[in-house]
Parts: structure tokens; C-alpha cells; sequence
């Protein structure tokens, strides 16, 4: 989080730790992760934890300068490694932009469907957008292919159908609004 304060200096960039009562691995965290360019706090009563989303190596939530929640929980990085941080770059620079937060961002797991029959083809996870097409890798066969969104069905990465928010309960992975994996998705 200190790289993306210095990389969004005009974005706030908050590290809970939400351990409740855990003020000294916040502090110990902080000074291993060298924190100078972020804000680092602790949850101090279980009450007070969020009460959907994810944090740390399991997602972030991100709100916008008005504290309206644009992803209320990206990717995992338990479960896509990079990716999981290419998602809260996309969701930023949405943010940041004014634009509409992609409906599917790195990271993000979803269905190659059919348009003619409705069927499911293959389930892949988002690596980003190349122009109009978007920039998949199949999670069978690891192979990285180029489809069009609307040919994309985000679903959560126990294969099930993501709902309106892209969070479906605990744990749940995605979080991105109206769109497509949309600019500076593939880097900063």
C-alpha cells in the first residue's frame, strides 16, 4: 500500500488491522511494511469490524473521496497473487478518472458463454483488456485468450454466479461496478 500512496499521492491509502485489540501487530506491521506513505490503524472491539467485504491478503475495500464504497471486496491475492493488485489499480483508476468501475477486473473469475445456446464454454479469470476485447487465461488449461465482454459471465471462485456487488457472503471475491476491465488495468 505505501508503493500505490506514492504511485496515487491524491488517494488516502488506510491499513486496519483487524485483529481486535491487535495495537502492537498493527504497530509491528507498520514498521515491517515501513508504512510512512499510509495511514495504518487497528480495529479495537470486534463491533467494530466491517461488517461485509475483505481486507488484506484476502481483498480490499475501496470508497471514493465522498466514502461511497466503489468495490466493497476485490480480489484475493491468496487466490490470484498480482492480480488481486491489478484489481484495486483498475478500481482506482476508475475512481480517479470519474469513470465507471469495470464489471469484471483482474483477477476477477468468470464464464465464457455462448450467445447462441447460453452455454458455458470454459471458466477463466480476468488478466486485464486489450481494446474492446477482454484478456482472459483459462483456469483448465491455463491458456490466455481474447473474448468480447459481452461473451463473459462474472462468477464468483467457487464457480457460483456473482451477484449485483460481486460479493456473495463471507469471503467472497470480486466487487466491481458497470463496464470491463477498463484502462490501466493491465499495469499502472
Amino acid at each position: 500500500m505505501n508503493a500505490w500512496a506514492k504511485q496515487f499521492p491524491e488517494v488516502q491509502f488506510l491499513c486496519v488491522c483487524v485483529i481486535a485489540g491487535g495495537m502492537s501487530l498493527a504497530k509491528e506491521m507498520g514498521a515491517m511494511s515501513k508504512l510512512t506513505h499510509c495511514v495504518n490503524g487497528v480495529v479495537e472491539r470486534n463491533e467494530e469490524m466491517p461488517s461485509y467485504g475483505q481486507l488484506g491478503c484476502s481483498g480490499f475495500i475501496v470508497v471514493d473521496a465522498g466514502f461511497k464504497v466503489q468495490a466493497p471486496c476485490t480480489s484475493s491475492f491468496m487466490q490470484v497473487r498480482e492480480l488481486a493488485f491489478k484489481h484495486v489499480e483498475t478500481v482506482v483508476h476508475a475512481v480517479l478518472n470519474n469513470e465507471a468501475v469495470p464489471s469484471i477486473c483482474p483477477g476477477e473469475f468468470a464464464e465464457i458463454v455462448s450467445h447462441h445456446d447460453g452455454k458455458v464454454a470454459d471458466s477463466v479469470v480476468c488478466l486485464g483488456r486489450e481494446g474492446e476485447m477482454m484478456v482472459v487465461a483459462s483456469l483448465r488449461t491455463r491458456a490466455v485468450t481474447k473474448v468480447l465482454p459481452t461473451n463473459l459471465r462474472k462468477v464468483e471462485p467457487d464457480g457460483t454466479e456473482s451477484d449485483e456487488d460481486g460479493c456473495s457472503g463471507e469471503g467472497a471475491q470480486g466487487g466491481c461496478g458497470p463496464g470491463g476491465c477498463g484502462p490501466g488495468a493491465c499495469g499502472p
